[in-house]
């Protein structure tokens, strides 16, 4: 009998949105995956199906999210994928939709000023994936979710800033961080 390999627990950005394309902000706002988004998705499948087995995918219930958590789920022979309601990505109020690539940075800071605090998304998503380690401990998960809530936990559990998240994008969630992390 084979030993099952070593908890693993991975994060996974979404595949590319014609919004991404754009440098548009999508927030909240349900887009879909274009035909490179999909083959990112793909990619980030086949990936991960070389470092299997896998027990779970989950991911923030909007659609990039989902249709990328799907095929990688399919690339694992996971036939289920679970939802979670706080892995969804930052609420940029009224700048979701604008686009944001020509502004500077003090243009874009204002801009995202009136949206849901970082402290806040940090919060909601760290609660979210200790309940998740806490429920499935010992396993093998993929988390797919959204850019800025990957690099806001990744930052806040590393304690400096993390760089921007690429589209299909595989991360390693260190969960012996995520348990030390002191909310402020």
């Amino acid at each position: 009998m084979l030993n099952k390999p070593a908890e693993r627990w991975v994060l996974v950005r979404h595949g590319q949105t014609a919004w991404n394309v754009d440098q548009r902000l999508q927030g909240r706002s349900d887009v879909r995956l274009n035909a490179t988004g999909r083959q990112q998705a793909e990619r980030a499948g086949v990936q991960l199906a070389k470092d299997g087995p896998w027990d779970l995918v989950v991911c923030s219930p909007l659609g990039r999210a989902r249709q990328t958590a799907q095929i990688i789920a399919d690339y694992l022979g996971i036939w289920q994928v679970l939802e979670i309601e706080d892995l969804v990505e930052r609420d940029f109020g009224a700048a979701e939709g604008r686009y944001f690539g020509k502004l500077s940075a003090q243009e874009r800071e204002q801009l995202l000023a009136g949206g849901e605090p970082e402290d806040a998304v940090v919060v909601r998503a760290v609660n979210a994936l200790r309940a998740l380690v806490e429920q499935y401990p010992k396993s093998r998960v993929v988390i797919v979710a959204h850019g800025t809530l990957i690099r806001l936990v990744l930052g806040a559990l590393a304690e400096t800033p993390h760089p921007r998240v690429d589209n299909g994008e595989v991360l390693v969630l260190d969960t012996e961080r995520l348990h030390q992390f002191v909310q402020r």
